[in-house]
């Protein structure tokens, strides 16, 4: 039910985007006390992005689950802001983050919804 999405205009290759996708999903999985089994995340890279009026590297990113609580916000942007940065160079200061507390009925999976 969690999904992290990150969009940014570095490139990277298969391998790259295979070794962020894998640790994002542990982080996120980690960070929200949820199974790997239901986190997904989608990783664009090489879009244009621009921030601040240039287009050195930035990342847009937005984490949306079932039962968000907003007081996990500030932890988790730490945690991918310094993630992000470690993995990929972006600073953290080009590192927006859209934060989702999605209603159960909302969202769908399987053919059904979890409301």
């Amino acid at each position: 039910m969690p999904c992290l999405k990150i969009e940014t205009n570095i490139e990277l290759d298969d391998a790259q985007a295979e070794d962020l996708v894998a640790k994002a999903t542990s982080l996120v999985a980690d960070a929200l006390g949820k199974s790997e089994r239901y986190v997904m995340v989608v990783i664009h890279p090489g879009v244009l992005v621009s921030f601040n009026g240039t287009q050195d590297p930035a990342a847009y990113c937005s984490l949306g689950s079932i039962g968000l609580e907003e007081s996990l916000c500030p932890s988790l942007s730490e945690s991918l802001c310094t993630f992000l940065e470690t993995r990929t160079g972006i600073p953290q200061d080009r590192i927006y983050i859209e934060f989702s507390n999605l209603s159960r009925s909302m969202f769908g999976w399987n053919g059904k919804t979890f409301g």
